[in-house]
């Protein structure tokens, strides 16, 4: 669950983040791998423990639907390149409703251990905190707060067959880092 919530933290796009990483397209590099080795972990977590482990069989059931879930959403990520960018978009916000699975499976079954007063408990508190927080500020936050630009369209060039070059005049100044 740790290594998932620094997957929606890394697609924050928050500036700091994508600075640090040299573009987002670096940014988004590590946002797959960091999915992949969190989905790797999650099925060795479910082959290692089977059926057997801690816990009330509701807690299991929920885990169960939010690994499910998880695995339809990389399935579907996977074919992404024949679906429209909308659709794509669209079903892969659902990656927070089973991390958010995940994280009641967790506290259902270890919540006496990860709400004591240790530093393990700090630490994985803290993950779910920023988890929870990255992942309400993509699906609800980001649209609303990173799209105030309003720009108009100037000039369209037609530099070639394939190529199209757009100019738009910003109402208020655009500072654009490239990569």
């Amino acid at each position: 669950m740790t290594s998932l919530s620094l997957t929606f933290l890394l697609s924050t796009k928050f500036r700091i983040l994508e600075s640090y990483f040299q573009g987002i397209e670096n940014m988004y590099f590590y946002h797959k791998v960091m999915a992949v080795f969190s989905m790797i972990l999650l099925l060795l977590h479910k082959i290692g423990l089977g059926q057997g482990g801690h816990g009330s069989e509701f807690a299991k059931t929920i885990g169960s639907a939010g690994l499910y879930l998880f695995l339809s959403i990389v399935f579907v990520a996977y074919f992404g390149n024949f679906l429209k960018y909308e659709i794509w978009r669209f079903i892969h916000r659902f990656v927070y409703l089973a991390y958010i699975l995940g994280l009641v499976h967790t506290f259902m079954i270890l919540g006496d251990r990860i709400l004591g007063n240790t530093l393990l408990s700090l630490i994985v508190l803290g993950y779910a905190v920023i988890g929870v927080i990255s992942g309400f500020y993509i699906i609800f936050l980001y649209s609303r707060m990173r799209f105030r630009r309003v720009g108009y369209v100037q000039k369209v060039t037609h530099l070639n067959h394939d190529t199209t070059e757009i100019e738009i005049a910003m109402k208020r100044p655009y500072r654009y880092d490239y990569g």
